[in-house]
């Protein structure tokens, strides 16, 4: 009997609960359904790009979706993992150089190579993710920075018979479809990889191991305190990042059909921080913004090369001011604050009571108007 009445008594308790449920899954529809719907229209603005535009604006859209991917793979250990990582172009390189030489030697496909330059560069992380994931602050800066000037010196002095020194490797197939022209085709991989990238990341931040990194960003000994792995969760992110980075190498590489150790240059590392900075630090599509704009302000300054870094720098200077927490993050901050503006006044229009349309005599029409003062606490909206 008393089985029964507690079976009774739970299900009471869940028919309470389901419309709590069904409200915070409309609150949770209806707080991303902007962000979707924007991001839904962008996407399906930059499908048409080739078609709307010529090769030299497609052209530019494949650069900024080459380096989205490498800040996105960026972001993933810098800003959620809080893993001060300095040598992301040193992975770069290393997909590049491993999908060329597997294409000159051993006749790899454009397709194929992606995915080989991607491996080649994950192996690569877990080799220097091993000894360095246990360094924190500065040292991790000074091994990883460390690795990618090494690396360009080996590129450039030392293997010169394999990647070609200084003049890099050249003359590597670019991507093809069909009869569809390589520039079009290039375009919509980038694309691709782009969402993927970001799919991949968003599915990772929300599992368990997201969860692991969030707890991560408030400091290795709280992560502890919980039971939480601290090098198992820093070696995924780690080598996950290493292995998209590797994969935009290797897209590099089937795009221009060539492959240097300029890539490995501090020049392009800062360009690449600035730019994830300027987007917002741990946020899903902040890399992406600051690529975007990055690639198009480097473009479009290229014009006026004798002032481009001071403009560049003051362009810096005022995101850091006015948006320290990056472009999505302040834009976010204000398309809420303006969300719950407009909600308010449609809410404050519903409470407010009607005229009743039969209303004609003049005690109605008073009561309709003392109700209004009391309820807005002013004159009701009455002019």
């Amino acid at each position: 009997m008393r089985d029964a009445d507690d079976r009774a008594r739970l299900t009471e308790a869940q028919r309470a609960s389901e419309p709590r449920k069904q409200r915070a899954a409309r609150a949770w529809v209806i707080a991303r359904a902007p962000r979707v719907l924007l991001g839904a229209a962008v996407l399906a603005a930059t499908l048409l790009v080739p078609t709307l535009t010529d090769d030299y604006i497609t052209g530019l859209f494949v650069n900024m979706a080459i380096f989205s991917v490498v800040t996105m793979s960026w972001n993933l250990v810098f800003g959620y993992g809080g893993i001060f990582s300095f040598g992301q172009m040193a992975f770069f390189a290393v997909g590049g150089y491993a999908a060329a030489l597997a294409t000159i030697h051993w006749n790899f496909s454009p397709w194929a190579g992606l995915f080989f330059g991607g491996l080649v560069a994950g192996i690569a992380g877990v080799l220097i993710g091993l000894p360095s994931l246990r360094l924190f602050g500065p040292y991790m800066v000074l091994f990883t920075l460390a690795f990618q000037l090494v690396l360009a010196g080996l590129l450039s002095t030392v293997w010169t018979e394999t990647t070609g020194g200084s003049a890099g490797l050249f003359g590597i197939p670019v991507f093809s479809f069909g009869d569809a022209d390589t520039l079009t085709v290039a375009f919509y991989v980038g694309v691709v990889m782009v969402v993927l990238t970001y799919l991949v990341i968003a599915l990772l931040l929300r599992s368990p191991i997201g969860l692991g990194i969030e707890v991560l960003k408030e400091g290795h000994v709280q992560a502890e305190a919980r039971g939480i792995s601290l090098f198992q969760h820093r070696i995924i992110v780690f080598v996950l990042s290493s292995f998209l980075t590797g994969v935009a190498g290797a897209f590099y590489v089937y795009y221009f059909g060539i492959i240097t150790p300029t890539v490995l240059g501090l020049g392009l590392l800062i360009n690449l921080l600035a730019w994830m900075v300027m987007g917002g630090l741990g946020t899903k599509t902040g890399p992406i913004v600051g690529a975007v704009v990055g690639v198009y302000l480097n473009d479009y300054l290229a014009q006026t090369q004798e002032y481009s870094q001071l403009i560049w720098g003051l362009i810096l200077v005022g995101v850091v001011m006015l948006a320290p927490g990056g472009i999505v993050k302040t834009g976010s901050m204000l398309g809420g604050w303006l969300f719950a503006l407009v909600m308010s006044s449609l809410r404050e229009d519903r409470e407010r009571p009607a005229l009743p349309a039969m209303a004609t005599n003049i005690a109605a029409a008073s009561r309709w108007a003392r109700d209004g003062l009391v309820r807005r606490g002013g004159d009701g909206g009455l002019r």
